[in-house]
């Protein structure tokens, strides 16, 4: 084994397809330090001490990557928490929003997203000490609070700001459909081993390192498969050892049914069945001395150049050499072929062409990040996991979207309440329609035994005239005063005439005093 943690494979660099090269190479390059290795119209390679981490490559495709399945993000490993805290207190004083941070037990990590989504971690590895490592080989991951103020007291200030030398891809996290078949898959196809797998997500590894990849479908069922030159993840390359070791896995890749497709003779790829180009597999012909680092021990070439005003002629020995940059004994005829830059200096002739420093044409907008607290890690080894919160008891109606019921404030004013009056309802006692006025009961009627006979309002009876008729004057006779025998009959003067006359003439004189009150109304 010839990689660290008995590992037999090794992550190289993360190829992104990208809407705006420009402006994501000026991310990379001046926000998060990494050098420019190589460049092109099209291409951008970048890296750490010489080593490729990441490939941007121009595309006219602009989907959002978010809505397909490929990189979740990809994991920078530094190599002490001090470079770590570099890059922590860098991004914070610049005002770069992250998207969070966490203590997963065997690292310590922060996130955040490029110009077009992608996710990129910052992490350093724990010593393996303190690891929850179990007797079955699993290593157990967790999400606990960031030390992110010690972190960010233990950083320095760099100008300009560079990665660390020793900066390498860790481990890669992948958006799948099905996180259980794409671990199956995995395992199969590169010999991997399931370090943690929980449901929707799975870490699995080579050796005893806690993760080389991570599977999830926290994005849902039903996101776009990748297509060639869609945006976001185009390939990640995996290295092994040796030539016997690249035809070991091409093996096994037949075995689980994996789409392989062969580059060069020292490399070929494998597509998984959401359509990710996820592997590119490559060898080495070069005799290794230093296999950690990869440097071969052979002479390139001295190189004679000026230095100062005096010129004094320095010559170096430069003698690095990646690893997997070994000559292709056989180029297939659809290789691509990638033109070298003019070297125009530099004190090591690999180096990298003096390019200028393009313009950041750009905008980004610093915003300052909320202060948030973290929450209490109830389960889940990603730290980007959302915390699994308790639903509150429900104490309201039948509709949970009720509002809640609140208490009413404390009444400060005087307020003098009137007592409204009381009315008494009568009982009721009868009737259909229960509208019906209640049926009274009529009084008693009493009836005199000798009634008297009502007097005629407004009519006074009047006295009999007193007269000097003599007491002693004859009787009428009747057969006198009968007009069948005597048709004279002296005019009646007495009482009840008069009385009947004053009767009609009150009436009358009503009569006419009505009719006039009526007409001066009508006038």
């Amino acid at each position: 084994m010839v990689y660290e943690y008995n590992s037999k494979i090794y992550l190289a660099e993360v190829a992104l397809n990208v809407k705006d090269l420009e402006s994501q190479t000026a991310f990379y390059h001046q926000l998060l330090g990494l050098e420019i290795l190589n460049q092109s119209e099209n291409q951008v390679l970048l890296g750490a001490g010489g080593k490729p981490l990441v490939r941007l490559i121009k595309t006219d495709d602009i989907s959002n990557p978010k809505q397909s399945y490929g990189l979740y993000h990809m994991a920078l490993l530094l190599p002490s928490r001090e470079d770590l805290a570099n890059v922590f207190k860098h991004l914070l004083d610049l005002k770069v929003p992250l998207v969070g941070g966490a203590d997963h037990g065997y690292s310590e990590a922060i996130y955040l997203e490029d110009l077009e989504g992608n996710g990129i971690e910052f992490y350093r590895d724990k010593p393996v000490t303190v690891w929850d490592i179990r007797e079955d080989g699993r290593i157990i991951g967790v999400t606990e609070e960031l030390s992110a103020q010690d972190i960010y007291q233990l950083g320095k200030e760099l100008d300009p700001f560079v990665i660390a030398e020793g900066t390498r891809m860790g481990h890669v996290h992948i958006s799948v459909k099905n996180s259980r078949e794409a671990s199956v898959f995995y395992q199969e196809s590169l010999g991997l081993e399931d370090k943690f797998t929980i449901p929707h997500a799975s870490w699995i590894a080579s050796g005893a390192y806690h993760h080389h990849l991570a599977v999830n479908e926290w994005g849902g069922k039903n996101l776009v498969r990748r297509k060639h030159g869609m945006v976001g993840l185009a390939y990640y390359v995996v290295e092994v050892e040796n030539k016997e070791e690249l035809l070991k896995v091409f093996a096994q890749s037949q075995t689980s049914k994996a789409i392989t497709q062969w580059l060069s003779s020292s490399e070929f790829s494998i597509t998984d069945k959401d359509g990710i180009t996820a592997v590119r597999m490559k060898s080495p012909d070069v005799p290794l001395v230093n296999k950690e680092k990869g440097y071969s021990k052979e002479v390139v070439r001295v190189i004679n150049y000026k230095q100062g005003a005096a010129g004094t002629v320095i010559n170096r020995i430069y003698q690095y050499v990646r690893f997997y940059g070994a000559p292709v004994h056989e180029v297939p005829k659809d290789s691509p072929v990638n033109d070298v830059p003019e070297y125009n200096g530099g004190a090591n002739p690999i180096d990298p062409p003096v390019l200028r420093k393009p313009e950041l044409k750009f905008e980004y907008k610093l915003i300052d990040p909320p202060v948030l607290e973290i929450p209490e890690y109830t389960g889940g080894a990603n730290p980007i996991d959302p915390p699994i919160l308790e639903k509150p008891e429900y104490n309201g109606r039948v509709n949970p979207i009720d509002p809640p019921v609140l208490e009413k404030p404390e009444l400060n004013f005087e307020y003098k309440l009137i007592e409204p009056p009381v009315f008494e309802i009568p009982e009721y006692n009868g009737g259909a329609n229960p509208i019906d006025p209640p049926i009274l009961e009529k009084p008693e009627l009493k009836v005199p035994n000798n009634p008297e006979k009502p007097k005629t309002p407004g009519i006074s009876t009047p006295e009999k005239p007193k007269t000097d008729t003599p007491n002693n004057l004859p009787k009428p006779n009747p057969k006198e005063n009968n007009p069948q025998n005597n048709n004279k009959v002296l005019p009646n003067t007495g009482l009840e005439t008069n009385s009947n006359i004053a009767i009609i003439g009150t009436l009358a004189l009503s009569i006419i005093g009505l009719a006039i009150l009526k007409r001066k109304n009508n006038q």
